[in-house]
């Protein structure tokens, strides 16, 4: 692996944990709806916030809800973190 291939794949990677960890706070907040973080893990927070938006909304914008009765799934998520993995694991070949 070449090094720009791997400063590559380590970013794809970091943003890969951060998309977990920004799953983990979504799921403690539809959980507890008021709860807020404290000071050292606010700010780890509201960076993951600040890198993850962008691409979050930008898929929002290309994919569609899907439709199931009354009630819409939200498939970015899922699908950004499919085109991350595939990324990945093309530049870690080269």
């Amino acid at each position: 692996m070449s090094p720009l291939s791997f400063v590559i794949w380590l970013a794809l990677q970091i943003f890969f944990f951060m998309m977990f960890g920004r799953l983990i706070v979504e799921l403690i907040r539809f959980n507890k709806p008021y709860w807020q973080p404290k000071e050292p893990l606010r700010a780890l927070v509201n960076l993951t916030w600040r890198v993850t938006d962008p691409p979050l909304n930008l898929m929002r914008k290309v994919i569609p809800n899907v439709k199931l009765g009354s009630v819409g799934i939200d498939l970015s998520w899922t699908i950004l973190m499919l085109l991350i993995s595939i990324a990945s694991s093309f530049v870690q070949r080269f």
